[in-house]
This record gives structure tokens, sequence and C-alpha cells, in this order.
């Protein structure tokens, strides 16, 4: 799966549940071409209740491809306690074609 399909799913509103996503990155991190793969870190600034932040990391970890949550901050909303403000940085992998780089 490339990088703009992914980013399409995870900002499907049917995806995010209650979750914002406020702020989204990504940035190619590393290839091995002689191992025919690449991966792409996204970094997510996200806003929520911590039942939709819990749900939206669960979606991502389930994720149809080869995609990892590598690190998740947390930090409550000190003008909305029941709200938590997130940075996640996940992980994409991708196959590389012959002569191909992210």
């Amino acid at each position: 799966m490339d990088v703009e399909s992914a980013l399409k799913e995870f900002t499907d509103p049917a995806f995010l549940g209650g979750t914002v996503i406020e702020k989204m990155s990504y940035e190619a991190r590393k290839v091995e071409k002689d191992k025919g793969w690449s991966s792409i870190d996204i970094t997510m600034n996200l806003v929520g209740t911590f039942s939709d932040i819990v749900g939206y990391l669960e979606r991502l970890e389930q994720f149809p491809a080869l995609f990892s949550v590598e690190r998740v901050s947390f930090d409550v909303n000190q003008t909305q306690p029941q709200e938590l403000k997130v940075e996640a940085l996940g992980r994409l992998f991708q196959l590389e074609k012959p002569g191909e780089s992210p």
C-alpha cells in the first residue's frame, strides 16, 4: 500500500471515529534496496476522548498493511480535562519495485 492510500484511509471520518487529527506529516525513513523494502514515518497530532483515541490507535494497529504504531505520548488538555492531546508516530513499510524509491 502506498502512503497516499494509507493517509486517505487514516483520515476517513469512519476510521477516525471521534478522534480529530490536528496535524499530520510523513517522511521517508529508510530504504533497504538490497532487501526490497522502505519505511515511512507518519507523525500525527490527535485530539479526542480517551476511548476515542484508544479506539483509533487500535484501528491503526489492525490496519491491513505493513504498519506499526511506534510511539505514543499523551497529554491532558488543561482547558478540557476530558480531552487528550496525543502525538503518535507510526511506520508504514512498503515493498520497493526495482528502480523505485519513496
